[in-house]
């Protein structure tokens, strides 16, 4: 279990995962089992990504500059004889931030990946397509997050990877697929946006045969 800490204490990155990591899953009881939760958890996890931006969903790592560029004596510029040092402890807070960030998308990806996939019924039906369409309006938009923020920090690299853009167009079909006529339009609706968006364009794999197909 996730200890119990203040959420006054806890960084966007601890709380991101504190909701993602807890609230999302499936208990094992079913009697203990609530969609509600698992929703608004999931509408939760994207507002907290759209609020604190991609840069700053790292855990752990104060992005606070003006304390890692602080003097030892306190000033807010470091002196001549520190320079070296305090630019080898920015370069390093640097690396680890980037570690951190990435990570944090990973965690992030996966969970609404996984969320396409919750079927738990109760008496009321099929209450985890509640969940699963959470789940594809949150790829939607933290997918749109990721591509206009542009290449990660270190290396150059997109964030949005061939490997999990393939993994997203596997759960929209499926959810496209689905009976229930209102998962069907909330699976299309979002693959049609994300085909659409175009600031920057999304670059699926296999981009050009989707255009083909569906323009």
């Amino acid at each position: 279990p996730i200890p119990c800490v203040p959420w006054q204490s806890q960084t966007s990155g601890q709380y991101q995962r504190r909701v993602h990591g807890e609230a999302t899953a499936i208990q094992q009881d079913e009697a203990q089992r609530d969609a509600e939760t698992r929703r608004n958890a999931l509408i939760a996890l994207i507002e907290i990504c759209k609020t604190v931006g991609i840069e700053d969903l790292n855990s752990g790592v104060s992005n606070d500059k003006s304390t890692i560029l602080a003097s030892p004596t306190g000033d807010s510029a470091p002196s001549s004889e520190n320079h070296t040092e305090v630019k080898d402890e920015s370069d390093t807070a640097q690396k680890c931030d980037d570690k951190n960030t990435a990570d944090a998308v990973t965690k992030i990806s996966a969970t609404f990946i996984r969320c396409t996939a919750d079927y738990c019924c109760d008496n009321r039906g099929d209450v985890g397509s509640w969940i699963r369409e959470a789940a594809l309006v949150g790829l939607e938009q933290f997918i749109i997050l990721l591509v206009t923020a542009g290449d990660r920090c270190a290396g150059g690299d997109p964030w949005l990877e061939d490997a999990f853009l393939l993994d997203v167009i596997c759960a929209i079909f499926k959810q496209i697929m689905e009976k229930m006529r209102r998962t069907r339009k909330v699976a299309g609706d979002v693959f049609h946006r994300l085909l659409s968006f175009k600031n920057p364009t999304i670059m699926f794999p296999h981009r050009e045969r989707l255009d083909k197909i569906f323009y």
